[in-house]
């Protein structure tokens, strides 16, 4: 059995071009990094992560069981990750990330085989600088949660709310909606997007702002809008992802933009109604590179829950039901079922939704439940639905909460080339002093796909927790958690 090998980096690694994983940061030192040597001695290869369990010799001749956790089985299988690619017995050194409060886990970074093959899960190629482009949890709520991000302006066309359409975002033919509102405040104009602060820059009709946005797999980035307004009243610029990398590794490339004015979340409900099937299986559409806001306008209490959050505290870590935010909003299929009185929702193959269409109420008996309770009807063309007796939950797996008392309203509208829109906003004043907004994007699929079950297991998350000594900590914030 190899020895370990205790090289250990005591650094903190501060850019602007990434943002570590809020749920990673919980239980992953990003400042520590390590190198340790040994035999795989178990492997489960199941959802919400695979995870390997190494035997290490220490300094002492003592034998020490590491757990070490990488991606889902579907970031490893793009990348040819399979079951089989490390079996029991195989002698490996992995270098990764070292557990918080020096526990005996690492999030692996890479894995070199006795034959000296480097295989990485974060960059396609295996660079052993994987993983380092990070910033610390600190720097984060420095830099974003500060309400000092005002500046002073002589130009005001562009106060309002504009709709940002992007080209070539995240490279190639890639597009992306950012909402942007520019607004008016003591003289001084502040910015948000999706009704998150942002750091903003002007001169005179130019301006320049950043956004902390992460993927639908929650990998975090900063990335730039430059532009201006033109003679028109139109927004364009350039956008730049500050070398950035995507969650296979490979370089962001950055792009194009346009903006116009944008219609606000009230719809008139004088408008007749026009139904729309929107029966059919939908994924999430190729070429819109999903945003999603990390930082949001919060309230004490809010960020609160944001600071003390663990990803112990997240139950998809522990094959929970993930709530009707993050369920809507992971990269599943989406089935749409139209009845007369309601619409079935279903993501994935785990979860199933019905929108209500008519006067029926929830019964006074009933509780609240993750997917909660949905009314919609139809305002023109558009499925106009609200949900609410929705249980605590999250909005990602960065921690921004949902609490017992907010509701959600949604629009679905089919758009221009047939996209399904599903705009969610999150009504949740408990948490949030502005209202955080979600665009999703879907396009029909026209085969006939089969829609697989998502497989989780609990077991690793309860075993991680039982071999690190964190079973009565988990019991202990279950108050936490509600």
């Amino acid at each position: 059995m190899l020895r370990l090998v205790y090289t250990l980096f005591f650094f903190i690694l501060y850019t602007n071009n990434a943002l570590a994983h809020h749920a990673f940061a919980a239980d992953y030192d990003s400042g520590r990094e390590g190198l340790i040597a040994g035999t795989i001695t178990e492997v489960i290869y199941k959802n919400p992560h695979a995870r390997y369990y190494l035997d290490v010799i220490n300094d002492n001749g003592e034998t020490e069981t590491w757990d070490l956790q990488t991606m889902n089985l579907m970031i490893l299988g793009r990348i040819g990750w399979k079951k089989d690619t490390f079996k029991v017995g195989d002698k490996v050194k992995v270098f990764g990330i070292l557990g918080r409060n020096h526990s005996k886990r690492m999030s692996i970074t890479t894995i070199t085989t006795e034959d000296g093959k480097v295989i990485s899960p974060l960059r396609s190629r295996g660079s052993s600088d994987a993983g380092k482009d990070v910033v610390t949890k600190n720097t984060l709520k420095q830099e974003f949660v500060s309400t000092d991000i005002t500046i002073d302006i002589e130009n005001t066309k562009l106060l309002g709310d504009w709709d940002i359409m992007t080209t070539g975002f995240a490279g190639g033919k890639t597009t992306s909606h950012v909402d942007v509102s520019f607004e008016e405040d003591a003289g001084k104009i502040k910015a948000y997007v999706y009704d998150g602060p942002v750091n903003v820059r002007f001169n005179k009709n130019y301006f320049e702002f950043d956004l902390d946005w992460s993927t639908a797999w929650d990998t975090g980035h900063i990335s730039t809008f430059s532009g201006k307004i033109t003679d028109e009243g139109k927004l364009e610029g350039k956008v730049s992802h500050n070398g950035s990398h995507d969650f296979l590794g490979n370089p962001m490339q950055g792009g194009e933009f346009t903006g116009s004015r944008s219609n606000s979340e009230q719809i008139s409900d004088n408008i007749l109604p026009s139904l729309v099937d929107l029966s059919g299986i939908w994924n999430r559409a190729s070429g819109f590179w999903p945003i999603r806001k990390i930082n949001y306008a919060m309230t004490t209490k809010g960020q609160s829950v944001i600071d003390n959050y663990l990803e112990m505290d997240n139950p998809n870590s522990r094959c929970g039901s993930m709530g009707l935010i993050m369920a809507s909003g992971m990269p599943y299929t989406m089935e749409v079922i139209n009845t007369e009185d309601y619409v079935v929702i279903i993501y994935g193959a785990d979860y199933v939704r019905r929108i209500y269409l008519d006067d029926r109420e929830l019964p006074d008996t009933a509780t609240n439940s993750s997917l909660g309770f949905s009314k919609g009807h139809w305002v023109g063309e558009t499925l106009v639905v609200k949900t609410t007796n929705l249980t605590p939950a999250f909005i990602s797996t960065r921690g921004q909460p949902i609490s017992a008392n907010a509701y959600t309203m949604e629009r679905f509208y089919l758009g221009k080339g047939g996209y399904l829109h599903a705009d969610l906003w999150l009504h949740d004043p408990e948490n949030y002093t502005r209202t955080p907004y979600i665009r999703r994007v879907m396009k029909r699929n026209t085969g006939t796909p089969v829609v697989a079950k998502v497989g989780c297991d609990p077991y690793t998350f309860f075993r991680g927790l039982y071999l690190e000594g964190q079973l009565e900590e988990f019991w202990d914030r279950s108050a936490y958690r509600q």
